[in-house]
């Protein structure tokens, strides 16, 4: 202890205190702990963007994607393919699956050929926002060898717990009005290409039972829409008759319908 320093002040901090090496010291000190904020700052952001990043691809995995509307922020859903009943999917002359860039799944199922086309998708509407008017779309592709769409339209419905509560007649090919225009009488019935035994009783062509062209490429047609008003399964079916081939098909759309 030195005379000059109080009984009750330590040395080290006395003598340093007023000095260039304790103002250095002690900001150094304060830009460590400040830089020591940032990083963990940064490090939690990360952290953050990585489970974000986690959760949609494992949304991929288990063959449903999740989203929010842009305009509303309420839920949207895909169910994928894989996670639809399709018939006949197992027989390779009947469908594939395979691979495309532009797809948010792993695997697409291609129709080879069929002469029933059958698809029934079912999910929990609890997942759903609530209060919410809610459409089911189809997305879907053609191929270039795609036939049995061009005249014949398919079948669409939506309801719960198998009740088909809405019904209606939809068109999967893009150029159908144009075909039906050019169409043959010959060869009607089950096994030609693109004939029709009822053609006089089959609604045209219009764009409320047309596809749309997506902003992804893709094509998409409404199935139908229902009121979430709380949990309940929510099962929607495509089908139709007369051999078809060509059609790949990406998902089943969920998402809030936009009132214009």
């Amino acid at each position: 202890m030195l005379p000059d320093c109080p009984p009750s002040t330590p040395f080290s901090v006395r003598r340093h205190s007023g000095t260039a090496f304790g103002r250095v010291s002690h900001r150094r000190s304060t830009c460590w702990r400040r830089r020591t904020v940032v990083q963990s700052d940064r490090r939690r952001r990360n952290e953050a963007s990585k489970v974000v990043w986690i959760g949609f691809f494992f949304s991929s995995i288990f063959q449903q994607s999740f989203w929010l509307d842009k305009g509303s922020g309420k839920k949207c859903y895909m169910l994928a393919a894989r996670q639809l009943s399709i018939a006949s999917s197992d027989f390779p002359n009947c469908w594939i699956w395979t691979q495309t860039p532009e797809s948010r799944f792993t695997e697409v199922a291609e129709l080879i050929s069929v002469s029933l086309l059958e698809i029934i998708g079912k999910i929990n509407t609890s997942i759903f926002s609530p209060d919410t008017t809610y459409v089911a779309l189809l997305v879907f592709k053609t191929t270039s060898k795609a036939y049995g769409f061009e005249y014949q339209p398919v079948k669409v419905c939506i309801g719960f717990h198998g009740d088909r509560s809405q019904t209606r007649m939809v068109y999967l090919d893009p150029e159908a009005g144009r075909r039906r225009g050019l169409r043959s009488r010959r060869g009607i019935g089950m096994f030609s290409k693109g004939g029709f035994a009822n053609w006089d009783v089959v609604p045209p062509p219009s764009k409320e039972n047309g596809l749309k062209q997506r902003d992804d490429g893709w094509f998409e047609i409404e199935i139908g829409e229902y009121f979430n008003g709380g949990g309940d399964a929510a099962e929607v079916e495509v089908n139709g008759g007369n051999w078809k081939t060509g059609l790949v098909i990406q998902g089943i759309e969920f998402r809030p319908k936009k009132f214009c």
